[in-house]
């Protein structure tokens, strides 16, 4: 684990200009989250995992921790900044982009927030695994395909998990 912490390097500036802190939290907990992860399914099965798997899981790592953090701070009480929140932390992912390799995959599968607004987003109908849930079962789930075949096992929502993840592959995935 050592080789793979010390090749983890999170800076606060980039070139003349420095990051705000909520940027820098938020690159900390996904790069901290790909250590958990390597840590928990050992380097060789992390080695082997896809990278849309290993990066669904740090920004749904990363987003959970962000919420927990503010909400229990000071949103629990106040509904129309809980909202707010929903809305900002929804985690918008553009559809364009096939190679890129970071996805709502994980998050879609946790929130209950659809965040297809004007049709450009996945629609998120699916809800109910939690990221304890993922987190125990990561080992499992090498290829993003490992994942859909674990959801799909699971009961109810089967057609809008079938209609999601039809639209994730050909979103997000290289064919």
């Amino acid at each position: 684990m050592s080789k793979v912490v010390s090749s983890v390097y999170i800076y606060g500036k980039n070139g003349n200009i420095y990051r705000n802190p909520s940027q820098v939290l938020s690159t900390t907990l996904h790069e901290l989250s790909h250590i958990a992860h390597c840590s928990s399914v050992g380097f060789l099965k992390f080695a082997q995992t896809e990278d849309h798997i290993k990066e669904a899981y740090t920004t749904a790592v990363q987003w959970d921790m962000t919420i927990k953090e503010y909400y229990d701070l000071y949103l629990k009480e106040h509904t129309a900044l809980s909202d707010l929140l929903n809305f900002i932390t929804s985690q918008k992912w553009p559809l364009h982009n096939r190679s890129n390799k970071y996805s709502p995959l994980f998050i879609d599968m946790i929130d209950d927030y659809d965040q297809n607004i004007g049709g450009s987003y996945l629609v998120d109908k699916v809800k109910g695994i939690s990221l304890n849930e993922i987190s125990y079962n990561l080992g499992h789930f090498m290829t993003i395909n490992d994942f859909k075949q674990y959801v799909m096992s699971r009961s109810g929502f089967l057609k809008e998990k079938q209609l999601y993840f039809d639209l994730y592959e050909k979103k997000y995935v290289k064919q």
